[in-house]
């Protein structure tokens, strides 16, 4: 059922009705474009009337919409690879539901799908009157990052010597954030992250005992009808509030030669995925170092597409795709064996990709970074920042980067 929803105080408070109605599900999954899809604003989906755990289960439920997200370690299942480290959050591989409640919304319209025998009409009466109870968490949450800076160099400089040894030419290395014994409040933090953040795959949801909240500005692949576009982000810049000095780092970035350099290594890895589904002649660049501006950082951006054949399905794609190009290194296969060697951290969710399937079997998902996780069940809260290592980069300027990355999760956690 469709509701028009005039500008006054319920539009305004939309998300903070949706964060107090979230409470009462254990399962949901709730994207937020902030106003720059032009499918939806905002798109959800409460309750778990299916649980898909594996890539066959998910022809059993043709023509319904499927919310989840792809672990980053689901790599195992695809290449000779394998995960040893330490999994503070707990997470699976895969984890996607049909939902019993679909909201979206898209300018003034509200569009409510229940399959849970509930009235839409209860369903936006309860909206309508959720408001979010803040209290705020009691005590400022500092986590402990799982390398120090020697610790960091040292990696950096490791890899380095395996990038001049030919084992690989870029690699996206990443250190972790974490702290246990922590009660969080998840809605209220994922609101001041999305405030501050504002960023265009803004997430917030909940696997059982699993939150995470994510303020992600990379696409990883998106599918309409016989067409997929990937658009790997590599190169990151810090916004100032001059408007002449902002202008200058903007313009800086995109002639960098370092940024660009990794930008189009990733970009040919992304070719190449692309090129093991795409009909013969069809994957494209449409796009070399795009630079665009977000509320903390400037990136890099470049879009890359193809066709498919119509008998092409989820698992030939993933398998073909996945993990991020952004997120691994070139070769890819390579790179994400020296990741295992030389990160302390099982990445999980993190650098795995989220978002939804619709019933006409089209996908949008975006890579999980920017992103806090929490296990409301053992008490650890977890993020990770990381970035391209290659020949030419600087162990110092790497790590400031990282803490560029990881500012907005630390301002919400420590207030």
């Amino acid at each position: 059922m469709k509701f028009e929803i005039h500008p006054d105080s319920f539009k305004s408070s939309f998300l903070e009705s949706l964060l107090e109605y979230s409470k009462t599900h254990e399962y949901f999954v709730i994207l937020n474009s902030n106003g720059t899809s032009e499918e939806y604003d905002i798109l959800a989906g409460f309750g778990r009337k299916e649980n898909i755990g594996e890539f066959n289960h998910f022809n059993s439920y043709p023509n319904l919409w499927k919310f989840g997200y792809f672990g980053y370690d689901l790599k195992n299942k695809f290449e000779d690879l394998y995960s040893a480290n330490h999994d503070r959050i707990d997470s699976a591989d895969i984890e996607f539901f049909v939902p019993r409640i679909i909201i979206s919304l898209k300018g003034n319209v509200l569009e409510i799908k229940s399959n849970n025998g509930e009235s839409d009409k209860i369903i936006f009466d309860q909206l309508k009157q959720g408001i979010l109870s803040k209290k705020g968490n009691s005590f400022p949450i500092k986590l402990t990052p799982s390398l120090s800076k020697e610790e960091y160099i040292s990696k950096i400089l490791h890899i380095k010597g395996r990038i001049k040894q030919g084992d690989i030419y870029e690699m996206n290395f990443c250190m972790e954030y974490f702290a246990e014994g922590i009660h969080l409040k998840p809605e209220e933090l994922y609101l001041k992250l999305n405030t501050i953040s504002e960023a265009p795959f803004s997430s917030f949801c909940r696997f059982g005992s699993i939150f995470m909240m994510g303020s992600s500005p990379e696409r990883f692949i998106k599918k309409q009808g016989n067409r997929l576009i990937t658009q790997p982000i590599k190169g990151t810049a810090p916004r100032n509030a001059d408007i002449v000095a902002d202008f200058k780092l903007k313009e800086q970035l995109h002639s960098d030669p370092k940024e660009r350099n990794e930008n189009v290594m990733i970009v040919d890895v992304s070719r190449n995925d692309l090129s093991r589904i795409a009909k013969k002649g069809t994957v494209e660049v449409n796009e070399l170092f795009g630079v665009y501006s977000f509320k903390q950082v400037h990136q890099m951006i470049s879009s890359v597409s193809c066709e498919i054949e119509a008998t092409t399905d989820l698992q030939d794609i993933m398998h073909a795709t996945f993990p991020p190009a952004s997120m691994t290194g070139a070769p890819k296969i390579r790179a994400m064996q020296i990741i295992e060697e030389t990160e302390n951290f099982k990445r999980g969710m993190y650098s795995g990709v989220l978002g939804s399937i619709s019933p006409e079997n089209d996908f949008d998902f975006n890579v999980i970074i920017r992103s806090i996780l929490y296990n409301e069940t053992t008490h650890k809260v977890s993020y990770a920042v990381g970035s391209a290592i290659t020949d030419k980069c600087d162990p110092e300027k790497e790590y400031e980067e990282c803490l560029l990355k990881a500012e907005a999760m630390k301002q919400v956690l420590e207030g």
